[in-house]
């Protein structure tokens, strides 16, 4: 059996967009460079629409996830967070990249593996984890601990990602459906009702809190890493690896330098072959 995968696909749609963006552009006068690349990852992605994956090989997973950047693996930490568990692990995939192939739920990234589709990047971790018997030997303190740990990195963390490369209604055109979902999470924390300073500050608290947990260790809870370094490296790596001027630099090469070699050395490891960048 041949595996073709395509959901959803509206070209007049994605068409509109191209242009809808490009006479916001033209409106402005500015961004050039992020108009062309981003017209240009456009077409790449309309043409990959009919790709042809060949047979669905039992075991591995299809990874569907946004392109990779000149300087980092990925401009979405949720689909880095996937990849770099796959790539830690050694488990067989395929990384299919792609705008407009999404999951059922108009999500990026998603899975397909074995004949299921999977959408969410913690789900997608835990579901692996149990299939491969690769969950964490953690206490039921670090347990815990790693649980609020994830959910206060992709909280915090989440405002400064899709707010770091592009003004709102451009994120909101590009990356629609992921920067939807996590606007819509951040609202129901109440977070983007608060003062840009104060988030900011929140922001400095939970890096302070992360480097506190993390120490001189490999990573946070020891010499193996768990779904909490996985969002963890994700989320400061596609921050910190920009070619924009990004805060979040600033205060990991001054205030927190554990946490900025915990990036590198994680980056290094996993994707060797971006080290050449640096």
């Amino acid at each position: 059996m041949v595996f073709y995968y395509l959901k959803d696909f509206d070209s007049v749609g994605a068409i509109f967009q191209i242009f809808a963006v490009l006479i916001v552009f033209i409106t402005f006068k500015k961004g050039i460079w992020i108009l062309l690349g981003y017209i240009q990852e456009k077409f790449r992605s309309l043409s990959e629409n009919t790709k042809d994956f060949g047979t669905p090989e039992k075991d591995t997973v299809y990874l569907f996830q946004f392109h990779r950047t000149k300087l980092s693996p990925n401009s979405s930490p949720f689909c880095l967070k996937v990849e770099t568990f796959l790539r830690y692990h050694k488990i067989p995939h395929k990384p299919i990249f792609t705008q407009f192939q999404r999951s059922k739920q108009g999500l990026l990234p998603f899975i397909i593996f074995n004949g299921k589709e999977i959408f969410d990047s913690n789900l997608i971790i835990n579901e692996l984890e149990k299939h491969f018997d690769l969950q964490p030997q953690l206490s039921s303190i670090e347990s815990a601990i790693a649980q609020l740990a994830v959910q206060a990195i992709d909280n915090s963390l989440a405002k400064n990602v899709f707010n770091r490369l592009m003004p709102e209604f451009l994120a909101s055109l590009s990356f629609k459906h992921v920067y939807g979902f996590a606007k819509n999470r951040l609202k129901s924390l109440h977070i983007l009702s608060l003062p840009e300073e104060n988030i900011y500050q929140g922001l400095k608290d939970n890096l302070r809190a992360l480097d506190e947990i993390l120490g001189e260790k490999k990573y946070l809870f020891g010499n193996e890493p768990n779904l909490a370094d996985f969002a963890l490296f994700s989320h400061l790596c596609t921050m910190y690896y920009t070619a924009y001027n990004q805060p979040l630099k600033d205060i990991l090469d001054t205030e927190y330098p554990r946490l900025q070699k915990y990036i590198e050395r994680t980056l290094t490891e996993n994707f060797p072959e971006f080290r050449m960048y640096y």
